[in-house]
Order: structure tokens, then C-alpha cells, then sequence
């Protein structure tokens, strides 16, 4: 019987933690590998394996210190400190601030735009000044041109979102011409469907029903596969290192996932016996007439942003496609144009 490796990984990390090694350096690891593999081994060869230990930094947003141990031609990394990544980047800042305001994390724009405004939002002194800010810097970040260049330039050529682009565009022209009820009532299922096929293609199917909950998981399981991606020249990590809690410290896109899943959570999909946001953006009391007064241009821009923000994870799940905003196109410049003459009437 060959040696269990990943059991070898295992043990040599609890006993690394638990006798401090980690903290000690390469020799002090070493003798738990070797110690480990005294208790693992099954065969009269057992010492004859390669063991190798060396100090690593691996980088993503943060340096993130640790060792490579490597049994064979298996490797596996063990974190020094997994607290030396306890802090809060300047996106998680301003994702507590957008939300503020019931809305995502924008992406596609720089953070030199979205930290004052999010400074702005977040120093609002009432709720009247906190929406007048929020709409505006919608309405700002959302034009015609705005709104033109990510619908062809993103979401046009993204899977999981072109059965309902023929949605989208209905749901823009609703919006320029003021009928902001109809432009809201085309946009959420096209969300809940874009979720579905983001599902799919990560192998998680959604059941055939609504269920806030499917949904998030969804979007946990892509922040998984991000963050694994950071280990992906690895055979073996700890299981606590493949953590949303620890990532979401330091992780920009598992940071932008996680405002996606609490607007999911707290907002759009909440009970509405539950819901008190004075936005009335809750797709339950939509849907079911619960909540009447939702017909804002701000709402519908705050969907769009959700859009938006989804069509980033397209991109995280194996989509083509640039974190930068899109450059406008002669056919994104032409629908502009005619959607500023719609707005004009």
C-alpha cells in the first residue's frame, strides 16, 4: 500500500500548529513532517520519500507567508499566521458604504471614483441625504452612454446572461422613457435566471424554485473556486485556509461576491415580514404586491448595478471579458443616441 499523502499533509500541519513551528521556521516543520510520516507510513520503504520544506510567500492582494512542504512529488502549503491577514481593504470599506445606500459594490470603475462617493454616502447625515446622494451618483454612473456601453460591450457576449438580453434592453428603454415600474419588473427575473445558468455552468443547478438561499450558494461556491485558484499549484491546503471569512479581509472579488450575497440576503430576496428599507427594492412584495411604492429611477438603477456586478462573476466562472469599464462602440454610441432621443420624448 502506497502512502496516504494528504493524510501526511495533514497530520504535519496539526502538529506544526499545534507546537508553534510555523512560527519557528523550516527545521521545526520538518521534524513534524518527519514525524507525521513515522505515524503514516504502511511500508518498509517509508523513509525513502523526498521531503522538502521551504519559506513561500504566495500573492493575492496581500503577501500571504508560508511554506511549501513537498513529499514526492506532492506539495502542499502551510500558512505561518492565518490572523496576519486580519485586515479590511479599502473595497470592503466601501461595500459597507454602498450598501448603506441598498446597493452592490459597483464594478468596472476605479476606486479614485467610487471612494468619495462611498465616503459621501456613508457621512450622509439622514436618510433623505443618504438616497438624494445614492441616486445621484446612479443616475451619474448610469446614462445612456453609460448604460449602452456595458449592455453591448458586456452583457451582450456573457452565457449565462444572453437569453435575457432581449429583457435588458426592454427594461433600458422602459427606463429612459420614465416607466420605471415596467423597467424593474423586466429586470428581476432576469437576475434570478442569470443566477440559475451561473449555477450551471459551475455544475450547481438550481432547483426549480425561489430560494434566496440557492442562490447564495451559488455565489459562495464561485468565491470557493477564486479562492482555490490561489492555491491551484498546490496539492494540499487547509481546509480553514479555503475561507470566505479569511478572504473576504484582503480578496477584492471575493469582497464584491459577498456584497452580492448580502443585498441577496438583506435586501432583494428578504422576507418581506422582515423588510423595513425605506427603498422598497424587495423582489418578494414586488412580485406579490406587497410593496407598491418601488417605481424609482434610483431602483432601477440599483438592479442595474446588481447587473452589473453579475456579469462579473460571468467573467469569474470562465467568461471572457476586462474588469475595466467598456469603450463606447459606433453601435453602442448609436443606441445612446437613440435612447437619449427616447428620454427626450
Amino acid at each position: 500500500m502506497n502512502l496516504d499523502i494528504p493524510l501526511l499533509f495533514r497530520k504535519s500541519y496539526r502538529c506544526s500548529v499545534r507546537t508553534h513551528a510555523l512560527a519557528k521556521g523550516i527545521e521545526e516543520v520538518r521534524k513534524c513532517v518527519f514525524k507525521a510520516l513515522a505515524s503514516t507510513a504502511v511500508d518498509a520503504e517509508s523513509r525513502a520519500y523526498a521531503i522538502d520544506v521551504q519559506e513561500v510567500t504566495l500573492k493575492n492582494f496581500i503577501d500571504i507567508p508560508g511554506y511549501r512542504v513537498t513529499v514526492d512529488v506532492e506539495s502542499a502549503f502551510f500558512p505561518k499566521n492565518l490572523q496576519s491577514t486580519d485586515r479590511i481593504s479599502g473595497l470592503g470599506r466601501m461595500r459597507s458604504a454602498f450598501l448603506l445606500g441598498d446597493v452592490v459594490l459597483p464594478p468596472y470603475y476605479q476606486m479614485g471614483f467610487l471612494s468619495p462617493a462611498a465616503a459621501a454616502i456613508e457621512k450622509a447625515s439622514n436618510p433623505e441625504d443618504r438616497e438624494a446622494l445614492t441616486s445621484e451618483l446612479l443616475k451619474s454612473m448610469y446614462n445612456e452612454s453609460g448604460i449602452a456601453n456595458l449592455c453591448l460591450g458586456v452583457f451582450k457576449k456573457k452565457r449565462a446572461m444572453a437569453a435575457f438580453y432581449g429583457y435588458i434592453v426592454e427594461s433600458v428603454e422602459a427606463h429612459v422613457l420614465g416607466m420605471h415600474r415596467a423597467a424593474i419588473l423586466a429586470l428581476i427575473p432576469c437576475i434570478e435566471g442569470i443566477i440559475r445558468n451561473i449555477g450551471a455552468d459551475i455544475g450547481k443547478d438550481i432547483p426549480d424554485e425561489i430560494s434566496k438561499m440557492d442562490f447564495i450558494s451559488v455565489l459562495t461556491e464561485v468565491q470557493k473556486r477564486d479562492i482555490r485558484e490561489t492555491f491551484q499549484s498546490y496539492n494540499w491546503v487547509p481546509d480553514e485556509l479555503i475561507s470566505i471569512p479569511i478572504f473576504d479581509r484582503f480578496h477584492e472579488r471575493v469582497q464584491m461576491l459577498e456584497s452580492i450575497k448580502f443585498f441577496i440576503d438583506s435586501s432583494l430576496y428578504l422576507d418581506t415580514r422582515h423588510y423595513k428599507n425605506a427603498t422598497g427594492l424587495n423582489r418578494h412584495g414586488i412580485v406579490h404586491g406587497f410593496i407598491t411604492e418601488f417605481a424609482s429611477e434610483a431602483n432601477y438603477l440599483r438592479l442595474f448595478t446588481l447587473l452589473s456586478a453579475l456579469s462579473v462573476v460571468c467573467i469569474l466562472t470562465g467568461d471572457n471579458g476586462s474588469l475595466f469599464f467598456p469603450a463606447a462602440t459606433p453601435e453602442s454610441e448609436a443606441w445612446a443616441s437613440r435612447l437619449s432621443n427616447l428620454k427626450r420624448g
